[in-house]
């Protein structure tokens, strides 16, 4: 489902404890139906050279001003997009955002913020990778 979310945005909130998430109004996507599929799901956020992954929620109390939408993002990502820069984590802007495909959804949990998750997720992939190598095995000496 396309989301059109190319426009400028002010950083209100830096939220520490959604590693992984970010917040955007509830109005930018009015029909509820449409708004459900897209909770959750793997966003790429590029602002200023730098590129992160996080899912989607959405926020109530987030306003519009100006043109310029309010968002709320953790704290690791909104440093990372302000390149490492911490003066002016107030200041607008304009962030390019897509929701991401399946190569980068898989990239995503790779590099996930959270370590539990990224652990969970590489260990999930070992597993598989394992997996597959004793049935290949097995099939060779039947």
């Amino acid at each position: 489902m396309k989301l059109d979310l190319n426009r400028k945005y002010i950083r209100t909130k830096i939220d520490e404890n959604d590693f992984g998430w970010f917040s955007i109004s509830h109005r930018l996507v009015e029909n509820k139906y449409r708004r459900r599929p897209l909770y959750g799901n793997w966003f790429c956020k590029k602002a200023n050279g730098k590129t992160i992954y996080r899912q989607l929620k959405f926020n109530p109390t987030l306003k519009s001003n100006d043109g310029q939408e309010q968002i709320a993002l953790d704290w690791l990502g909104s440093i990372k997009l302000n390149n490492f820069n911490s003066e002016n984590e107030t200041s607008p802007i304009k962030y390019e955002i897509h929701q991401a495909n399946r190569l980068e959804s898989i990239y995503a949990n790779i590099y996930h913020p959270d370590q539990g998750l990224r652990a969970a997720y590489k260990l999930g992939i070992v597993s598989l990778i394992l997996g597959l190598i004793s049935l290949v095995i097995s099939l060779i000496y039947i």
